[in-house]
């Protein structure tokens, strides 16, 4: 009998953690851009009213964070069918931390974004 850390992993969840780091990739994007953006109108390099480029810069990174917890749970449900699917007590396992980890990464990444919104509302609100 093979040592579940030894056992290879899943193809099937290969492809759903793939599919969570490609969403990834959209949420980090959005988020530099909405930052690059309002770093720009600070330093002038785009004449925006400061307080319309926070809403701006906020409402990117909310969106990313709408995109962040969807792709979680898109994740959760196609890692659930794995879970149906499959006897193997090593393959649930890793499963389910792939679930505990993804999910504590997202956490921390909306958390994250949050604070960074706070931040920019909390900035602008200063030349208002």
């Amino acid at each position: 009998m093979t040592d579940c850390k030894t056992a290879p992993i899943s193809k099937e969840l290969n492809v759903h953690e793939s599919d969570l780091a490609n969403w990834d990739v959209v949420v980090f994007t959005a988020t530099t851009t909405a930052l690059l953006f309002y770093h720009m109108t600070q330093k002038k390099s785009i004449r925006v009213n400061r307080t319309l480029a926070a809403v701006i810069a906020v409402l990117i990174i909310s969106v990313s964070v709408l995109y962040n917890i969807y792709s979680l749970y898109n994740f959760f449900g196609r890692t659930k069918i794995l879970m149906m699917n499959t006897s193997v007590k090593c393959e649930i396992r890793r499963i389910n931390e792939s679930r505990l980890i993804y999910g504590l990464i997202t956490l921390l990444i909306v958390i994250t974004q949050i604070l960074i919104s706070f931040y920019i509302c909390k900035n602008s609100i200063k030349y208002v």
